[in-house]
């Protein structure tokens, strides 16, 4: 293997800082690749900065353990996987580094194609259900590649049925429309349903919900479905969101692009997390009263279902105190 340029390892060095745990992955990269190590560094220092040393490091590990195997295919993984990982949350990134890890072992020529599609599947499916759901489309990639990337993003009646056999809960991807029918219904309003990564909420146009609700594995988890539609077209329903800070005495935030004056007003307090956490709970009493009334029917739902369909405060910004204290209040 050539030398590499001087001034590219002087620049490497200067990246790394010095770091005994990032120089060890370089040269092992450099005894191997040139062109992987310097795909591996575009990338690997913008990751620690913005998704932290856990992703930093999977992201590594990953293009070591299939560098071992093909070096081809690691130049693909340390050239796209990046990107890839920035559509994620923290938590599914680490099921999607480990599943990929899995992968490796298994067919690492398979990689390529799982990491492409898999970030579309991790929503909808448990570990379980997707590691089996992998399983079959490694089988399937072993005759073709084009069937078994065909599989992974469910474009036949056959892997649609499979994923659906495995899947556990209802996937909102599956009920969608009906719930966008049900929403506009409520509010009278042109809105959309959408993913809301793992949430509940509306921004005025969109309500975005959970994109599996798995609480009782039978149709009560539909009825969870419906309840926070019910609610959050409550919120369009009966004005939540009908706020005009230029009517209200104050000095509020500057408003910036696109911003509801809900998020406005919320900027404008000291402490905005409890802000919201307060303000939430008293609202989502009041537009659960009213929904209540004049939709028995949710009511109703919302009375079989108990605390079940409910989600907590987010409380993780306040300090422990005023943590129990809006515990006490959304009780």
């Amino acid at each position: 293997m050539a030398s590499p340029p001087s001034s590219f390892v002087q620049s490497l060095r200067r990246r790394l800082g010095g770091g005994t745990g990032r120089l060890g992955p370089a040269v092992q990269m450099l005894r191997q690749d040139l062109g992987l190590l310097r795909l591996w560094a575009r990338s690997e220092d913008a990751l620690r900065s913005t998704l932290g040393e856990v992703s930093s490091r999977g992201f590594t590990d990953l293009v070591l353990a299939v560098a071992g195997q093909d070096l081809g295919i690691a130049r693909q993984v340390a050239l796209s996987l990046p990107d890839h990982l920035a559509r994620l949350g923290e938590e599914q990134r680490g099921r999607y580094l480990r599943l990929l890890g899995e992968v490796v072992q298994e067919d690492v020529e398979a990689v390529v194609v799982v990491l492409r599609t898999v970030p579309d599947l991790l929503p909808q499916l448990d570990d379980a259900s997707l590691a089996a759901y992998l399983a079959e489309a490694l089988e399937l990639h072993r005759d073709s590649a084009r069937k078994a990337e065909s599989f992974l993003r469910m474009e036949s009646g056959a892997s649609q049925r499979e994923a659906a056999r495995l899947r556990k809960g209802v996937a909102l991807a599956d009920v969608r429309r009906m719930l966008t029918l049900y929403a506009r219904a409520h509010c009278g309003d042109d809105v959309q349903v959408r993913p809301g990564d793992g949430r509940a909420f509306t921004d005025g146009r969109h309500i975005f919900l959970p994109e599996v609700i798995d609480r009782f594995g039978d149709e009560r988890d539909l009825g969870i479905y419906r309840i926070l539609t019910a609610r959050n077209a409550g919120y369009l329903e009966f004005g939540t969101l009908d706020m005009d800070l230029a009517t209200l005495p104050g000095d509020w935030p500057a408003p910036q692009p696109d911003e509801l004056e809900l998020e406005r007003m919320l900027r404008g307090f000291l402490n905005p997390v409890l802000a919201r956490d307060i303000f939430f709970i008293l609202e989502n009493t009041r537009v659960e009263a009213a929904v209540r009334r004049e939709y028995p029917g949710v009511g109703r739902d919302m009375d079989a279902l108990a605390q079940e369909w409910r989600t907590s405060p987010a409380t993780r910004a306040a300090p422990s105190t005023v943590e129990q204290a809006v515990a006490w209040l959304a009780a």
